[in-house]
């Protein structure tokens, strides 16, 4: 029984982590993103963390609900922000610029992200709601693991941005 709840969530993970994968600009660097081929990927719900908590069943099947309850959200908001994506990419690389068509094109993308990120943090504070102290704990972790490396990301550009001047400016 455990292992077909496992296998329901890691069905709903792979979908989810489907779903949501949106295409976006990045400006510097190699042009590769989380997805190995330029896409940024975003998830509602960390479920490959799910997967490390040691739920139990019960808490299986209260996660698998909920996330079953958001299906069609998830669906809705990831189809519009990858659409919008796409268009920015479109609008960012078309022969003729327009800083208006971009900027709208940005801003449609933007307001995409706000609903992801409402519906992520719904998502999340659902699931938490079905996790022990110790599991929340160790959620934590993995939310500063990935807050510093996050934040060390902009750096991380600016210097392969800067070694690629200097490289091709002799």
């Amino acid at each position: 029984m455990k292992f077909k709840i496992l296998s329901i969530v890691l069905a709903v993970t792979l979908f989810v982590s489907i779903a949501v994968a949106s295409v976006q600009a990045r400006p510097f660097g190699s042009g590769k993103g989380h997805g190995g081929d330029g896409r940024h990927e975003m998830s509602f719900a960390p479920v490959h963390f799910l997967c490390m908590l040691n739920l139990t069943d019960d808490q299986e099947r209260e996660v698998a609900t909920i996330l079953s309850k958001y299906r069609g959200k998830i669906e809705e908001v990831a189809t519009a922000r990858a659409e919008a994506g796409k268009n920015l990419m479109d609008v960012t690389g078309a022969d003729d610029f327009s800083e208006t068509v971009i900027r709208q094109a940005a801003q449609k993308l933007a307001a995409q992200d706000v609903e992801a990120a409402v519906l992520r943090a719904q998502i999340m504070n659902e699931v938490k709601s079905v996790l022990n102290a110790e599991q929340k704990e160790r959620l934590n972790s993995f939310r500063e693991r990935r807050d510093h490396w996050m934040k060390s990301r902009p750096d991380k550009r600016l210097s392969d941005l800067d070694d690629w001047i200097a490289a091709h400016s002799k």
